[in-house]
């Protein structure tokens, strides 16, 4: 059920960036009309996860770099349950990562990402943590400002209390 709610989640986040700057766009197309420009996203998530996982990420970023999206999306699970602690080093390691990517990105927690933090996966993931700790961390990490993740940031607003993103604003398309 979680996994239908993040996927709505995304979709809806996609949407609403996708479409957030037409009414600008419309009103720009009176003053000099243009064909509109197709533009990519890349969406990714569950990962990196295990010792292969690791070790494969950098290449993905790097081919996120290549391919001169738009903007990404990173959809949750920055790691597998069982795959070791919810410590500050796993959010600071995947905020260097993200910052790794030259145009925006959007990030949203999975569940491996906070509420799999007490120990449901036994003493693979000691330290234990406490789940709305590790979300509060999380979002003080992640979602501090108004901007999105990546070295080309995009605006964002987010929702009041959960600092997801819930409107961004198309960036432009060079």
């Amino acid at each position: 059920m979680d996994r239908v709610i993040k996927l709505w989640t995304m979709l809806a986040i996609i949407v609403a960036v996708a479409f957030a700057g037409s009414a600008k766009e419309k009103e720009e197309e009176k003053e000099s009309p243009h064909e509109s420009q197709p533009y990519t996203i890349a969406l990714f998530g569950d990962m990196p996860y295990n010792a292969l996982g690791k070790t494969q990420y950098p290449a993905l970023l790097a081919d996120i770099n290549r391919a001169h999206v738009t903007f990404a999306v990173h959809d949750g699970d920055l790691k597998a349950g069982a795959d070791g602690p919810c410590s500050d080093s796993l959010y600071s390691t995947a905020l260097d990562y993200f910052n790794s990517l030259e145009r925006p990105l959007i990030f949203t927690p999975g569940d491996n990402d906070w509420t799999d933090c007490w120990g449901r996966y036994g003493t693979s993931t000691l330290p234990f943590s406490d789940p709305e700790e590790r979300l509060n961390f999380e979002r003080a990490l992640f979602f501090s400002t108004d901007r999105s993740l990546g070295q080309h940031t995009l605006k964002v607003t987010r929702h009041p209390r959960s600092g997801r993103v819930s409107r961004g604003e198309r960036p432009g398309l060079e």
